[in-house]
């Protein structure tokens, strides 16, 4: 199966990140082809990737881009990278979160004998690096962490039509999960045909590029997911969210750039059968999704009990009592709770987060 699957990893900053990721896919001894897209300006780094010597027990190809200064230079970045893929089917990747190896070559077989499905992938867990005064923070190794999966029923869009899964994807928006098709298996050649749209148009945010993604996939094929763990995110690292957020939150965005246009326009691309009809039912999902994204920034229901918990934590000012706390009130809520949470020990990601491979480790390398 190994010569079946590229994975993708795109680069702009976060060196450190990168240089975990690679340490962690090197020390796993990560089989799969992986392409690496560079659009960020650290030349030592550029230097570091491109001798090969460095990690001898995976195989990648590291292409330099022309810096991202802008969602234009990212968007002719990430086609270019895709076009190179060779691949039946793709993974994409981000260095600040670690991919499970274990059931890839189980859902490769599954999409080689689902040609009606699209992508296919697993659960998720959130990884989250806390400083000894128990706030999380944006550092790639500490000894103060925590893997918590919050185990829920797998969600997979299977209606017959491209119309029906895309609705299905926008009512259950809110189920944060649904989401991350982005980093399942995904058929090339389906990503290569969305991609033709992105290549005329240049979305103006790069959250309606996302959801666009999801769709223009959705229309072309059926999403399975899987129970077994496939990727683990890391919370707090993300700069792009942060950065678009700062001057309005991402229901303004839309509203100021029409971004229900832009993706409509390009299903409508993917999709040229559409009727007026099937524009009339994916704005009306569309709008229960946008309602929902209002009352998620505006009126949150904030869980009492969780909110007092949370403030007892920042109170107690220490991670391990902290720790033990928590994991006592979560096996407890495990006993009279459908939706289960637990907390992973992964032997590879641990050695990944230690103080052992700090900054100043990873800088020698270079």
């Amino acid at each position: 199966m190994l010569n079946k699957l590229t994975i993708v990893l795109t680069l702009r900053h976060r060196e450190d990140f990168t240089l975990r990721w690679m340490d962690y896919m090197n020390t796993i001894q990560c089989g799969y082809k992986i392409l690496i897209a560079d659009g960020g300006d650290d030349e030592s780094l550029q230097n570091h990737l491109e001798n090969y010597k460095n990690y001898p027990n995976i195989n990648y190809d590291y292409i330099k881009y022309p810096y991202d200064r802008s969602l234009i230079d990212y968007y002719k970045k990430l086609c270019d990278i895709t076009d190179k893929v060779k691949t039946p089917y793709i993974m994409y990747a981000d260095n600040d979160d670690f991919i499970i190896l274990d059931y890839i070559d189980d859902w490769i077989v599954f999409l080689d004998n689902n040609q009606d499905f699209v992508s296919c992938g697993g659960d998720s867990a959130t990884l989250s690096v806390y400083s000894k005064d128990n706030k999380i923070v944006n550092e790639c190794y500490g000894n103060n962490f925590s893997i918590q999966h919050n185990k829920n029923q797998p969600f997979s869009i299977e209606g017959s039509t491209g119309v029906e899964r895309a609705c299905d994807f926008l009512r259950h928006g809110n189920l944060d999960k649904i989401w991350f098709i982005w980093y399942d298996i995904l058929r090339t050649e389906s990503v290569k045909i969305t991609h033709k749209f992105l290549n005329i148009y240049e979305f103006k945010d790069v959250v309606s590029l996302e959801i666009y993604n999801d769709l223009s996939w959705l229309m072309l094929g059926k999403s399975k997911k899987f129970d077994s763990i496939s990727y683990i995110r890391q919370t707090g690292t993300s700069e792009c969210s942060a950065l678009f957020d700062k001057e309005f939150n991402v229901l303004e965005r839309f509203v100021n750039i029409n971004a229900y246009n832009e993706i409509i326009d390009g299903l409508t691309f993917i999709n040229k059968d559409m009727t007026a009809n099937d524009k009339k039912i994916i704005n009306k999902a569309f709008s229960i999704w946008l309602s929902k994204l209002v009352r998620r920034i505006y009126f949150p229901s904030d869980n009492k009990t969780r909110l007092l918990l949370n403030n007892f934590y920042i109170i107690l000012n220490n991670f391990m009592i902290s720790k033990f706390i928590n994991r006592c009130l979560y096996s407890f809520r495990n006993l009279i709770s459908k939706d289960k949470v637990y907390f992973l020990r992964i032997k590879s990601i641990e050695n990944s987060l230690s103080v052992h491979y700090n900054v100043k480790n990873f800088k020698d390398k270079l």
